[in-house]
């Protein structure tokens, strides 16, 4: 397999040195020493989770043409390519907005009937915040491309 884009291949390896590094401080970290969940275990495991999961993908985008366009290394070649970009963009958008409500319903219920936690309100809110940003911001650009 041939290396295609390098600055994905040196990303995807910082990520999965950062990876390492988190799971080397969940494993050496007292859980009964941790006054709060930022210095408990679950905090680095999760870390090292998402940069894990961003090595993955660099790395697919350093071997793969068609991640290296979907992820923006590459820029697009023709019409199509865009259009490719366009539609995975959209859809991307439309499912993080989906799950951002699915979220935020789910935080509302636990907050109205389970607990009124304010932390939970607080990020049900932002939750939904970001939901009705996306929206504008949807709107504001098919207004500014469709101008005459």
């Amino acid at each position: 397999m041939t290396v295609i884009n390098r600055k994905a291949r040196n990303r995807a390896i910082s990520y999965f040195v950062i990876a390492a590094l988190n799971v080397a401080a969940a494993l050496t970290t007292d859980p009964e020493a941790a006054t709060n969940m930022l210095a408990g275990r679950a905090f680095n495991w999760i870390l090292a989770a998402t940069f894990a999961v961003y090595g993955a993908l660099a790395l697919a985008s350093a071997f793969s043409p068609k991640m290296a366009l979907a992820s923006g290394e590459m820029a697009p070649v023709d019409e199509r390519d865009r259009y490719i970009i366009m539609k995975s963009n959209s859809m991307t958008l439309k499912a993080l907005e989906g799950i951002n409500v699915a979220i935020a319903l789910v935080l509302m219920a636990v907050y109205l009937f389970v607990t009124p936690n304010v932390t939970v309100g607080v990020i049900c809110l932002c939750c939904l915040g970001f939901v009705m940003l996306c929206a504008v911001l949807r709107m504001s650009f098919a207004l500014y491309c469709q101008r005459e």
